[in-house]
């Protein structure tokens, strides 16, 4: 529960300064960690899982996108 909500929170981050690449990092890393977390709770929820897994992609592709076109501050 404190994941999701820390998660949620970096969610904000994201969508009030969308430059900042260490906020991205947090993202994908955290939904990682959340599926890794689910895992091994519950491996049969296949929805869930690949909910968790959108975000990562997302957050990823979003560090890579922004990365390229030089919209991201450095760490």
């Amino acid at each position: 529960a404190k994941l999701e909500e820390a998660l949620g929170l970096f969610e904000e981050a994201a969508a009030i300064d969308p430059t900042n690449l260490e906020i991205f990092i947090m993202l994908a890393r955290g939904n990682y960690f959340l599926a890794d977390a689910f895992f091994k709770r519950n491996s049969t929820d296949a929805r869930a899982i690949a909910k968790v897994f959108t975000r990562v992609t997302q957050h990823t592709a979003t560090m890579v996108i922004n990365s390229t076109t030089k919209r991201i501050k450095p760490p």
